[in-house]
C-alpha cells in the first residue's frame, strides 16, 4: 500500500471537497482514506495519458476489508438513468483490481448521496439494476453510523 501514501487524506475533508454539507457527524478520532482521484490524477501526469473514471476513495474496514465509496453530492435524481449506473460500473472495473491485490474488497460499493435525495436515489438505482445492485446508497450519517463509528 506504500504506492498509496501520499494520497492518504481526513474523511471529513475529502467529502467536504466533494460537495457535502459542512454538517458531518462529529468522530472521535481521524479517519484517513485514500484519495483515489488523486492518486490517478498523479498517474496519469506521470505515464502521460488520459484519466481513467475512479472511485473517489478506498477507506480500510476493521475486518481487513477495503471499501469502495464515491461521493455524489452534486448529482440530481433525474441524472440517475443507465448511463450513471454505467460510468459508476467503470469506475469500480478499474479501481477495483488497485486494491485487491493488497486486501480484499467489501461485497457492496458505497455511493453518498445529500440525505433529503436518498430514498429516491436508492429507490432509482435499485430499479436501474433489476433489484440486484451491489450498489449501497446511503447519506453520510448512515455511512458513519455503519462504517465508522
Amino acid at each position: 500500500m506504500k504506492q498509496f501514501s501520499a494520497f492518504y487524506v481526513s474523511l471529513t475533508d475529502l467529502l467536504i471537497r466533494e460537495g457535502a454539507s459542512k454538517k458531518i457527524p462529529d468522530c472521535k478520532r481521524s479517519i484517513l482514506v485514500i484519495d483515489v482521484d488523486r492518486w490517478e490524477i498523479e498517474q496519469a501526469k506521470k505515464q502521460r495519458r488520459c484519466l481513467n473514471s475512479t472511485m473517489d476513495f478506498v477507506a480500510l474496514l476493521n475486518n481487513k476489508r477495503m471499501l469502495l465509496a464515491d461521493a455524489k453530492f452534486r448529482v440530481e435524481t433525474n441524472e440517475l438513468n443507465s448511463s450513471f449506473v454505467q460510468d459508476i460500473k467503470a469506475k469500480l472495473v478499474y479501481t477495483k483490481p488497485l486494491f485487491y491485490a493488497h486486501l480484499p474488497i467489501h461485497e457492496k460499493i458505497i455511493l453518498l448521496f445529500q440525505t433529503k435525495k436518498v430514498e429516491q436515489c436508492r429507490n432509482r438505482i435499485r430499479r436501474l439494476m433489476n433489484n440486484k445492485s451491489d450498489i449501497e446508497v446511503m447519506d453520510i450519517a448512515d455511512f458513519y453510523d455503519k462504517y465508522v463509528m
